[in-house]
């Protein structure tokens, strides 16, 4: 029995020794609550400063906002660029109201934030495109220059002239011609029929060249005596020389 009271306090003492030894291992409480109070300290400290830090600068060394440098000179705004070290890519496209020469848009916008070597296409009007000037022969004065206009040219004048054949006030021609290559916005002029031919004074000329003469004006001729084969000059004509109506009659006189 003595003997397994002693078996029985060797292992009480063991299991003693055992406690004792595997509460040493642990860290102290005090020292863990204070590691926790440390690492919150520096967290909190760490928050607040990024959540305080100003937007701006952050990156300011490799970062920029891309400048306005639309309505610039291209020289003037790919300088500007440069400045900032961005890098201005050249492009062309035509506009009806930004100079020729002048930059008309950017990408990236301006104020959009880029780093720094970031590329910058640069639109730089080349003026208004260069079109033909529509044909507006055989209109009216009032419908060519509404043709004009749609094709983004500009009306100058209208100047009169007579012909044998196009009716009073349609379209003779134009001044540039129609079909020349010109640039949006230029001046366009006007020839129109004043309904009127010019007729010459023919007396004492061969009754047949008179007579194709005032033929190839678009006037009705009739010769008198009427007899065909009469010939002779022209002693005189019904129609007085100068600026006559279209399609007039005309009587060519000539010995009888």
């Amino acid at each position: 029995a003595r003997a397994g009271s002693e078996a029985t306090m060797r292992q009480l003492s063991n299991s003693a020794d055992d406690r004792v030894v595997r509460t040493q291992s642990r860290p102290p409480v005090a020292w863990i609550w204070a590691g926790i109070v440390v690492m919150a300290v520096i967290l909190g400290g760490l928050t607040f400063w990024v959540l305080n830090l100003q937007p701006s600068t952050i990156g300011v060394d490799l970062s920029v906002d891309v400048p306005d440098v639309v309505g610039m000179n291209y020289e003037s705004g790919a300088q500007k660029l440069t400045d900032m070290n961005l890098v201005p890519t050249r492009l062309g496209e035509p506009s009806a109201t930004i100079p020729e020469g002048a930059i008309t848009r950017i990408d990236p916008e301006a104020g959009t934030r880029v780093a720094k070597g970031y590329p910058v296409k640069v639109w730089v009007s080349t003026g208004r495109s260069i079109v033909a000037i529509p044909q507006v022969t055989n209109l009216t004065e009032e419908a060519a220059i509404a043709a004009l206009t749609d094709a983004g040219f500009v009306f100058g004048t209208t100047t009169a002239s007579h012909s044998p054949s196009i009716p009073s006030g349609v379209v003779m021609g134009t001044d540039p011609a129609g079909g020349t290559q010109a640039r949006q916005g230029s001046t366009v002029n006007l020839l129109v029929s004043d309904g009127l031919v010019e007729v010459p004074d023919v007396g004492g000329a061969a009754i047949g060249d008179a007579n194709r003469t005032m033929t190839a004006l678009g006037l009705i001729v009739t010769a008198s005596p009427s007899d065909s084969c009469t010939g002779g000059a022209v002693i005189g004509q019904s129609l007085s020389p100068g600026a006559q109506p279209q399609r007039s009659p005309i009587t060519l006189w000539r010995p009888g």
